[in-house]
């Protein structure tokens, strides 16, 4: 199994799957609370945060503060090296 990446937008998630199935987006927008998806097909210059067999898994958190978190690391300097 994947390490699990939380996001906070749904929408993020093609920055980091080839060929994206847009009906995991239905999954996720209809639980109550957010299932983890894993994906088979993570791009390559993400595959620091995928295991062997090139699966990311991702979970959108609710919670406000995490969302805020981050948002911040993103704009920071901590992600520097990962050209979005």
């Amino acid at each position: 199994m994947p390490l699990i990446n939380l996001i906070d937008d749904i929408n993020n998630i093609p920055k980091y799957v080839e060929n994206l199935n847009i009906k995991d987006f239905d999954l996720i927008n209809k639980n109550n609370s957010p299932p983890t998806v894993i994906y088979p097909n993570c791009k390559s210059k993400y595959k620091f945060l995928a295991n062997d067999l090139k699966e990311i898994s991702f979970r959108l958190t609710p919670i406000n503060e995490l969302k805020e978190i981050i948002n911040k690391l993103r704009f920071s300097n901590y992600f520097k090296f990962c050209k979005h």
